[in-house]
């Protein structure tokens, strides 16, 4: 019986996470150099949980990403797409075309569960014409995005005084 964990706010960089699994997304993207912004501002109440920059080596251009450490029902991802589709349409209004900028993604996964990750069996959904569907880690290019994943694992962020030697953006 698999049981649930209680997040834990953990702080990474100076960012203030709602849990520590999502640090280690961050620590994880900041290893690959990937630049990325946590809960960044979009219209509405709701923020998704990252923005990961355009200008990276993973990307064409900047994606959104919804992290969540198991499956997601049918409900939450009808949900997430309809969120989606608000930011979009505002993101057309101010003169951007949604689709070429950004990628609007939800990621499904525990860095708890098992060691090692088999990254083609990531659970993840890109927001295409009005709907979550499922893609492949192939599409989304998810050995690359989860790459450092052990290692960031192994960070110890109850000692994080900023003084790692990775790049900032």
């Amino acid at each position: 019986m698999i049981t649930k964990k209680k997040a834990r706010p953990t702080e990474y960089r100076g960012t203030r996470f709602a849990s520590k699994s999502e640090a280690i997304l961050a620590r994880n993207f900041s290893l690959l150099d990937v630049a990325w912004e946590y809960e960044p501002p979009v219209p509405g109440e709701w923020r998704p949980d990252f923005y990961l920059f355009g200008a990276c080596t993973l990307f064409r251009f900047g994606m959104y990403l919804e992290y969540k450490p198991r499956g997601c029902t049918e409900t939450y991802k009808k949900e997430l797409g309809e969120r989606y589709a608000e930011i979009q349409k505002e993101q057309r209004a101010n003169g951007g075309d949604s689709y070429m900028f950004n990628l609007f993604t939800l990621l499904c996964f525990s860095p708890y569960e098992r060691k090692p990750y088999d990254l083609r069996e990531l659970e993840m959904y890109a927001f295409q014409d009005g709907i979550m569907r499922r893609v492949s880690s192939g599409e989304i290019n998810g050995d690359a995005l989860l790459g450092k994943i052990d290692e960031a694992m192994d960070y110890r962020f109850d000692l994080d005084e900023e003084a790692d030697d990775l790049p900032y953006f």
